[in-house]
C-alpha cells in the first residue's frame, strides 16, 4: 500500500486529484496519513477532560498560588497553562528549569509542574518518540506532500521521517514563478475589488493569498459573490448552531429560569420551531415561575388591538409549549449538574439543528467531549466549566477542493496556478510569524531552556513562504494605503524591497445601473387599490403615494408590512397622550385642562401597567416615558387653559370623532379626528402631535401634508358648519431660550435687568416655543392681540374654498395615478430615511425635491394670486 503523508488540509485535494488520475470511482491500495496521525496512534481516551481535571487539582491547591487562585476557574486560563505544558512535554523541558526571577514566574512554574503530572498525550510522544520513527519504517513506500509546517518539533520530526522511512521521496509540484508584480489599493475594500477584477480580466486558473485571513474573508466573499467568482477556501470559519442550541439547553436544565429558556428560542434549540413573534411573545408571557397568559394583564379598553393579538399569540404559545412537553420535563426535572448536561445533550439530538452535515459534525465532536468530562462534573461549578469551555468551541468548513479560484492564507499553500495573488501584504501581517503572547510571552519562552529560539522559528516560517515563489506563472503582492479608518499602512519590508516597481491597481468604478420606472397595467392596478370604483385608506397611507409611489405599492398594494420588533414604541405613548386628552375633554368639556396630576396618573396606571406586561424587559424606559408624559401633559395643560381662556366662545364638543367618509368621487378616507371644537356656527380642528409641526402651502400641494386640512373637509362636510380653523398642538415638551442676564446700554452702575430670569420671562418663553401652529379662514378672535400670541397661523388669512379645491384635486390626481399603475421608484427628499423598503428597491440616485401637483399658479390666501 502507498503511503501519502500530507498536511489535514490536503486531503481531499490529493482525493481529488488521485480519482481524476484513476478514472474510476474507488481508490484503493493507498492511505493519507498526517503527521499528526502517525503521531497520536495511541490518543488518551479522556483527553478532552484534560481542562477540567488541571481545574480541579489547581483549586485543591489554591493556597499555595496567591497570585492566579483567582483564574483557576476559567477555562481560557486553563487552555494557556495546558498549552504550554504540552509543549514543555514534548521539548523534554523539566519544570525545574523554567523561569522563577519573579513571584509571578515562580507561581506559573508551580502551575506548570501540576499540569505535567496528568497523563498528557505529549509525555507519551516523547517517551515513545523512537519506537515512533521505528514504527514508520513500515509505511514504505512513502510519498511527503507536505507543503508548508512551521512549528519547529513538527518540522523536526517530518526530517526524522524521511530518514526512517526507506522508500521515501517528494512529490510537491512545483511551478516557478516568470513574472512577479506589486500593486497597492487606496483601502482594504479597494485592493478586493481590484483583485476581483483582475481575475475576471485574466480568466485563467488563479490562488488568493490572504495575509490577514480572518479579516479579509468576510470582505472577500462579498465581493467574491457580487463578481460571480467561483472560489474554494482552505477553511471558513463559523459558529456552529448546535453549540448555541446546546449551551442555551443546558443553562436552562441547570438554572430552569426565564431567560434561559428565552435563550433556548432564540438558538432553536427545541424540537418545534418558534418564530420570532412567538419568540416576543414569550418574552412578555414568560416568567422564572412559567407560562403566564398575556392577555390577561392587558388593559382592553386603551390597547384592543395589542389585546386581540396577545390573545391568539397566548393559544399559540399554548401549543408550542404542549408541543415540546417532553423535551422541558426531560430538561426541568434533572436532578445534578451532570444530569442536565446529559438532559441537555439528549434534547438537541431530538431538535432539526442535526440534520444538517456540518452540525452533525459539530454535535458529535460535542458529544465526544461530554463523554469525557460528564463522568467529573459533580457541582454546578463544574458544569459551569464545561460550558464555558464548550462555549470558546469554533468549528470551520475545511473542503478544499479544485476551483477555478483557491483562497487560502500564508500557511497553507494553494495548488499550482496561472496567477498568484497575495493580499494584505503590510509590515503587520507579511510575513506573518507568529509570536507567542499571553502568560507565556516571547520574554517568558527566551528563558526558558529547550524551548526553540525566535530566531529559529521565524528562520523556519520564512523558509516555508518560499511556496509563494514556486506555485504559479504570475506572482502578485498587493498592499493597501489606508485602513477603514482611513489610517495609513505602511507595506512590508519583504515586499517594498523586491527588485519591482510599485504600481496602482486600476480599479474600474462600476455605477449602479439607471433604475427602470416601474409600473402596472391598469386593470391589475385598479384591481389591487379599487372597491366598488374608490379607493379605501387612511390619508397617512396616500401621503406616503406622494413621498414614493413604490414604497406605497409595497405597502398597500402587495401588503407588505415592518415586522414590529416588539418594544415600547413611539406609537404606544402617543396612543395613551391621545386618550388622556381624550378623557380631559369628554370629562371636563371646556374646563380640560384642569384635569389633575393625580387623575392623570391614576388614568394612566392601567395603560401603562399592560405596557410593562407587554415589555418587561423595557422596564425603566417605561417608568421614564411615564414621568414624561405626566409632565409633558401638565404643561401642555398649563398653555392650553391661556388659549381657552382667551378665547371662551370656542367649546370642545367632540374627541376622537372617527370617521369613514368620501372625500372625493373616488377616495374614500377613514380616520379619526383629535378633537373638534364649536364656536356658533363655526367650528375648528385641533390635532395632536408628538414634535412640532407646521403647515406648508408648497407641501400642501405637494400632496405631503394632506391630513389636517382633509380632517377639516370632513368635520365641516358632516357637522354642517363653518370652518374656521385647522391647527396643531404639540404635546412635547420644547426647549424654550430665555437669557440669563442682560445689561442695558446706558446702564453706567451695572445693574442686572431684573426682566432676565424672572417668571414672566420664563413663561414668555414657554408660550414662544408652544405656540399653536396651522391656518385659520374665519375665526374673527385670531387678530385680537390677546389672543393671536398663542397661535402661529401665518401671514394672512386662507381660502377655505381655494383649500377644499386643492385637496380634492390632490386626492383625484392620486386616484388617476394609481390606478393607471404608477408606481415609480420616485422618493422625495426625506422619504428614504425611514422606509421599511429600502432593501427591495435599492434607489441610488439622490431624491427629488417636492414638487406641487396642481393649482400652481393658484394661491390659497384669501385675494392673493400666486406669484
Amino acid at each position: 500500500m502507498k503511503t501519502i503523508i500530507c498536511s489535514e488540509e490536503q486531503k481531499n485535494l490529493i482525493w481529488h486529484r488521485l480519482l481524476s488520475q484513476s478514472g474510476g470511482p474507488v481508490i484503493t491500495d493507498v492511505q493519507l496519513l498526517s503527521p499528526s496521525n502517525i503521531l497520536r496512534q495511541e490518543e488518551p481516551a479522556d483527553e478532552k477532560a484534560d481542562a477540567l481535571r488541571l481545574s480541579r487539582l489547581l483549586k485543591t491547591k489554591a493556597e499555595a498560588f496567591p497570585i492566579y487562585r483567582a483564574m483557576f476557574r476559567f477555562p481560557a486560563f486553563i487552555q494557556e497553562i495546558l498549552s504550554f505544558a504540552r509543549e514543555c512535554a514534548l521539548y523534554g523541558i523539566s519544570p525545574d528549569t523554567l523561569p522563577g526571577d519573579t513571584a509571578s514566574e515562580r507561581e506559573l512554574a508551580g502551575i506548570l509542574s501540576e499540569a505535567l503530572t496528568l497523563p498528557l498525550k505529549e509525555k507519551t510522544i516523547a517517551a515513545n518518540y523512537p519506537q515512533i520513527l521505528s514504527d514508520a519504517s513500515r509505511l514504505s513506500p512513502a510519498e511527503f506532500e507536505v507543503r508548508f509546517e512551521a512549528d519547529p518539533f513538527r518540522s523536526r520530526f517530518l526530517n526524522d521521517l524521511r530518514q526512517a522511512i526507506p522508500d521515501s521521496r517528494e512529490t510537491v509540484t512545483e511551478r516557478p514563478v516568470r513574472k512577479t508584480e506589486l500593486r497597492y489599493a487606496p483601502g482594504v475594500r479597494q485592493e478586493l475589488e481590484a483583485c476581483a477584477q483582475d481575475i475576471i480580466r485574466r480568466g485563467t486558473s488563479c490562488a488568493v493569498v490572504l495575509c490577514d485571513y480572518e479579516s479579509q474573508l468576510p470582505v472577500l466573499r462579498q465581493v467574491f459573490e457580487r463578481y460571480r467568482i467561483p472560489y474554494s477556501a482552505v477553511h471558513e470559519p463559523f459558529r456552529p448552531a448546535a453549540v448555541d442550541a446546546y449551551l442555551s439547553l443546558a443553562r436552562f436544565a441547570l438554572f430552569r429560569d426565564r431567560d434561559s429558556f428565552l435563550a433556548c428560542l432564540e438558538t432553536d434549540a427545541f424540537p418545534s420551531h418558534a418564530d420570532s413573534r412567538l419568540i416576543r411573545h414569550f418574552s412578555a408571557a414568560m416568567t422564572d415561575e412559567g407560562f403566564l397568559p398575556l392577555a390577561e394583564r392587558i388593559d382592553k379598553t386603551k390597547f384592543e388591538r395589542d389585546y386581540k393579538n396577545a390573545d391568539t399569540m397566548d393559544q399559540s404559545a399554548e401549543h408550542f409549549l404542549s408541543a415540546i412537553d417532553t423535551v422541558y420535563k426531560n430538561l426541568y426535572s434533572a436532578d445534578s449538574p451532570a444530569a442536565a448536561l446529559s438532559a441537555a445533550f439528549e434534547a438537541l439530538r431530538s431538535s432539526g439543528i442535526t440534520s444538517d452535515p456540518e452540525e452533525l459534525g459539530a454535535a458529535l465532536a460535542l458529544r465526544t467531549r461530554l463523554n469525557q468530562t460528564i463522568p467529573l462534573v459533580e457541582s454546578q461549578e463544574d458544569a459551569l466549566f464545561v460550558l464555558q469551555e464548550i462555549d470558546s468551541l469554533t468549528s470551520s468548513v475545511s473542503e478544499p477542493r479544485p476551483s477555478f479560484c483557491m483562497v487560502t492564507d500564508l500557511s497553507h499553500p494553494a495548488g499550482p496556478t496561472d496567477t498568484l495573488y497575495v493580499l494584505g501584504c503590510s509590515g503587520k501581517q507579511y510575513p506573518g510569524v507568529p509570536l507567542r503572547k499571553g502568560l507565556f510571552d516571547e520574554p517568558y519562552a527566551a528563558k526558558v531552556p529547550g524551548y526553540p529560539t525566535m530566531e529559529e522559528r521565524h528562520a523556519l516560517w520564512v523558509s516555508q513562504l518560499s511556496w509563494l515563489e514556486n506555485s504559479s506563472d504570475t506572482v502578485i503582492y498587493s498592499y493597501a494605503a489606508s485602513d477603514y479608518q482611513g489610517r495609513e499602512i505602511q507595506p512590508a519590508f519583504d515586499i517594498t524591497s523586491k527588485p519591482v516597481t510599485a504600481v496602482p491597481w486600476n480599479i474600474e468604478k462600476i455605477k449602479p445601473a439607471d433604475p427602470r420606472r416601474h409600473s402596472l397595467l391598469p386593470e391589475t392596478a385598479q384591481a389591487l387599490y379599487e372597491t366598488d370604483g374608490q379607493i379605501h385608506s387612511s390619508v397617512s397611507r396616500i401621503e406616503r403615494w406622494f413621498n414614493c409611489p413604490y414604497s406605497w405599492f409595497l405597502q398597500s398594494g402587495l401588503k407588505i408590512r415592518r415586522e414590529q420588533l416588539g418594544g415600547l414604541e413611539q406609537s404606544d405613548i402617543g396612543t395613551l397622550q391621545h386618550a388622556v386628552m381624550e378623557h380631559a375633554v369628554k370629562t371636563y368639556k371646556k374646563d380640560y385642562f384642569r384635569i389633575s396630576e393625580t387623575e392623570i396618573r391614576e388614568f394612566l396606571k392601567p395603560a401603562f401597567a399592560s405596557l410593562r406586561a407587554m415589555h418587561p424587559d423595557e422596564e425603566i424606559r417605561a417608568a421614564l416615558s411615564e414621568e414624561r408624559m405626566v409632565f409633558s401633559i401638565l404643561q401642555t395643560m398649563q398653555f392650553l387653559k391661556e388659549t381657552e381662556e382667551a378665547a371662551p366662545s370656542w367649546t370642545p364638543e367632540k374627541a376622537e370623532e372617527h370617521f369613514e367618509e368620501p372625500i372625493t368621487e373616488h377616495v374614500l378616507l377613514n380616520g379619526c379626528i383629535d378633537r373638534i371644537d364649536y364656536s356658533g356656527p363655526s367650528l375648528r380642528i385641533l390635532d395632536y402631535k408628538s414634535s412640532k409641526k407646521t403647515l406648508s402651502e408648497k407641501k400642501i400641494k405637494a400632496g405631503l401634508l394632506l391630513q389636517l386640512l382633509s380632517y377639516l373637509i370632513v368635520a365641516c362636510r358632516r357637522e354642517n358648519r363653518k370652518p374656521a380653523g385647522a391647527f396643531y398642538i404639540s404635546l412635547k415638551s420644547e426647549n424654550g431660550k430665555s437669557e440669563a442676564g442682560s445689561f442695558a446700554k446706558t446702564n453706567k452702575n451695572g445693574v442686572l435687568n431684573d426682566a432676565c430670569g424672572s417668571d414672566a420671562s420664563l413663561h414668555d418663553a414657554m408660550v414662544k416655543e408652544r405656540r399653536i401652529s396651522g391656518w385659520s379662514f374665519d375665526d374673527p378672535l385670531i387678530s385680537d392681540e390677546d389672543y393671536k400670541h398663542l397661535f402661529t397661523p401665518g401671514t394672512g388669512r386662507y381660502s377655505y374654498e381655494a383649500v377644499e379645491q386643492c385637496i380634492c384635486e390632490l386626492y383625484e390626481y392620486f386616484h388617476e395615478h394609481a390606478c393607471n399603475g404608477d408606481i415609480d421608484v420616485d422618493p422625495v427628499v426625506g422619504a428614504c430615511t425611514f422606509c421599511d423598503y429600502k432593501a427591495v428597491c435599492r434607489y441610488h440616485l439622490p431624491p427629488r425635491a417636492s414638487r406641487e401637483v396642481v393649482m400652481k399658479d393658484i394661491s390659497l390666501k384669501k385675494g392673493k394670486e400666486a406669484d
